[in-house]
């Protein structure tokens, strides 16, 4: 990640050497390190000398262009991936300006996040820009204490357990946190409750117990996850799966499954193995929740379907086509195309 920013520098007019030299003075790295030919994993887990600094500021770039991104994507139809590119920017236009920055301060992050979604309105005209500027200062809070977490697992080991213990922060700040980001601006989880999940003794708790249950459920039964991001798995009948909140992975296995939501706040998911014309999407509750009474969300606007490779994610907008509000990316089906997908025989209205 270190040499996508040399690289953004680089195509703002810089020379390779003179972008990397940037990048070394702003992180304070050592001024002998070849960004461009470093593996920083490897390095680190043979302590060379330089690489654990380089991992840690590489690691918290990673993570500050994910949660930015992410924040982006919440207030965003463009592609994650184009997004990345403009929180990519973001800190290279930091970068370039020369001085320090420090990624665990919350007073860089903001302006990195505000520059980010200025570059990112460029890119999508439509991104809801003031979604994220009305929270640029609170969400600062959340990245600044993501990328302090990570550089007290860098600075506190040695060697091998660096890359480990760095991993399990990896897991919560680009997975939940990330995704809780994502719900402020797709206005499913308000910010308050996005500070409180995902920083200080909260923060914490999540980075000691990782990720939620891991369950697998005999044939034909119900399966029900946690408040956490669970990984669910059903068996050879027919199964009922509800995952709650949390990020989950559902499979469901063989069978003619149910994958049961109840209301916005489960958003995030991904199932793994939905067969199309078999399995089922139950969206009853969570629609009676939002005030829908007809009988084909699809056809009156409340769902919508779009394809990220061979993913099909289903958005939806909690007050249909009359309503100021708009579609919000809700959960992503694996290995199935949007034409498939875009069935009411798939759903439970």
């Amino acid at each position: 990640m270190l040499t996508s920013v040399a690289a953004d520098l680089v195509e703002q007019g810089l020379t390779v050497q003179q972008a990397q030299n940037l990048v070394k003075n702003v992180f304070s790295l050592p001024s002998e390190i070849d960004l461009a030919t470093l593996d920083p994993v490897a390095a680190t887990e043979a302590n060379e000398p330089g690489a654990a600094e380089v991992f840690n500021s590489m690691i918290q770039v990673q993570n500050t262009v994910t949660q930015i991104a992410h924040l982006l994507d919440g207030a965003s139809t463009t592609d994650i991936d184009e997004l990345s590119g403009a929180a990519v920017k973001a800190i290279a236009n930091q970068v370039k300006e020369g001085g320090k920055l420090d990624l665990s301060a919350p007073a860089p992050i903001e302006a990195l996040i505000r520059d980010a979604a200025k570059e990112g309105k460029a890119i999508d005209p439509q991104l809801q820009r003031k979604s994220v500027l009305d929270v640029a200062e609170e969400v600062a809070e959340v990245v600044a204490e993501s990328n302090d977490r990570i550089d007290k697992a860098a600075s506190s080991n040695t060697s091998a357990d660096i890359s480990k213990e760095v991993a399990k922060v990896q897991t919560i700040t680009m997975g939940e946190t990330s995704d809780d980001l994502l719900e402020v601006t797709a206005g499913t989880k308000d910010i308050e409750q996005a500070i409180a999940e995902n920083t200080g003794s909260a923060l914490d708790d999540q980075i000691k117990s990782g990720v939620g249950e891991d369950i697998e459920v005999t044939p034909g039964e119900e399966l029900e996850g946690t408040r956490r991001r669970d990984v669910l798995t059903g068996g050879d009948g027919d199964d009922t799966i509800t995952g709650f909140q949390g990020r989950d992975i559902l499979t469901g296995g063989e069978g003619s499954d149910r994958f049961v939501y109840d209301s916005l706040l489960d958003a995030g998911d991904r199932i793994t193995d939905f067969e199309a014309g078999s399995d089922e999407i139950i969206l009853t509750e969570l629609l009676d929740r939002i005030g829908y009474e007809g009988d084909n969300a699809i056809a009156d606007d409340y769902i919508k379907f779009a394809s990220r490779g061979s993913t099909t994610m289903i958005s939806i907008d909690p007050d249909g086509p009359d309503g100021p509000g708009r579609f919000r990316t809700f959960i992503a089906v694996e290995d199935v195309s949007k034409n498939a997908l875009n069935d009411p025989s798939n759903f439970g209205f």
